[in-house]
C-alpha cells in the first residue's frame, strides 16, 4: 500500500554475496548472533548501498507488572535453557554486543531506537514461542519437551483464568550506517 519495493531472498550468511545486488536496507530479526558476525558485515558492505543501512531488531520483556505471566514463562524457559552452548556464550562477559561489533566495521554509525508494545498472548502461543528458540527447541530438549510443555502449561493456569494474558513488549532495533562524509 505504500509503494515500497521489496526483495525478499532465501539464503544465509554464507551466501550474502554481490550478485544478489544493491540494497539500501537490510532487515535482521533475532538472527545475527548466529553468524559469523564480522564476515557477515564484511559482505554486507559489497551489497548495502552508501546511503544504506542495516537494521537488527530485538525484542524483551518490559520490565512491567502487567508482565507477570510472560515472567513467570521466562523463569521456566530459563531453567530449561541452561547449558544450551550458544546461549551461555551469549550470556557471558566476554561476549562482544551487537553495539560494539557494529562499531568496528564499516557500518560504525550505531542508533538504537525503542519502543513499547502492549498486548495479549494466550498460554498456547508463549508454548510456540519457547519452542521456537534454539535453547528450547523440540530436537534440543528431545523428550524433555512435554516436561517443560506441562510446566509452561501449568504456570500459566493461574494468569489465564481471567482471559488472556497482558504482555508489554520493548522492541529495540540498532538502525548502522556507514559514517556520513563531508
Amino acid at each position: 500500500a505504500a509503494g515500497a519495493k521489496v526483495d525478499v531472498r532465501p539464503g544465509s550468511s554464507e551466501t550474502l554475496a554481490p550478485d544478489w545486488g544493491r540494497f539500501r536496507a537490510v532487515t535482521m530479526g533475532r538472527s545475527f548472533h548466529w553468524m559469523d558476525r564480522a564476515e557477515t558485515l564484511r559482505r554486507l558492505d559489497a551489497v548495502v548501498m552508501p546511503d544504506g543501512a542495516l537494521l537488527l531488531f530485538n525484542d524483551e520483556l518490559a520490565d512491567t507488572p502487567e508482565n507477570a505471566a510472560l515472567r513467570a514463562w521466562s523463569a521456566v524457559v530459563e531453567r530449561y535453557s541452561v547449558g544450551d552452548r550458544v546461549r551461555m556464550q551469549r550470556k557471558s562477559p566476554e561476549w562482544q554486543h551487537h553495539e560494539g561489533v557494529l562499531r568496528e566495521s564499516a557500518f560504525r554509525d550505531v542508533e538504537q531506537l525503542t519502543f513499547l508494545d502492549r498486548g495479549t498472548t494466550t498460554p498456547e502461543l508463549l508454548l510456540h514461542r519457547a519452542l521456537s528458540m534454539s535453547a528450547t527447541s523440540e530436537s534440543r530438549l528431545g523428550a524433555g519437551v512435554e516436561t517443560m510443555a506441562g510446566e509452561l502449561r501449568a504456570v500459566l493456569a493461574p494468569f489465564a483464568a481471567a482471559g488472556p494474558l497482558a504482555q508489554v513488549i520493548e522492541w529495540t532495533v540498532l538502525v548502522a550506517r556507514r559514517p556520513r562524509s563531508g
